[in-house]
């Protein structure tokens, strides 16, 4: 009966045993799921933030594109205005000089 008992305490020990070591390995398996999503998650975050700053510097470069657009139109704009100007004044030069021409 004592060896008997022995071999039950023996099957006890070894299958308390058994699930401890199952336990500490389903604790580190785990961690170890934690760890590799916590690592994706910071891999995502810093891919967004890579994204985000190349977004940014392609709206900053379009805005710059837009307003050296803009400001070469605006440019040509005053050219052309001030040509039409100075044509109107050109005209009124000619109609002056047309009536000195014919009255003188």
């Amino acid at each position: 009966e004592s060896k008997a008992k022995t071999k039950a305490e023996r099957d006890a020990l070894a299958m308390a045993s058994w699930v401890e070591y199952r336990a500490a390995k389903a604790r580190a398996e785990e961690e170890e799921v934690k760890r590799k999503a916590a690592e994706a998650l910071e891999r995502r975050k810093k891919d967004a933030a890579e994204r985000q700053e190349r977004a940014d510097r392609c709206l900053m470069q379009a805005m710059g594109r837009a307003m050296t657009t803009s400001a070469k139109r605006n440019r040509a704009e005053v050219k052309k205005a001030e040509i039409n100007r100075l044509d109107r004044v050109l005209e009124d030069i000619r109609r002056e000089r047309a009536v000195l021409v014919q009255g003188g």
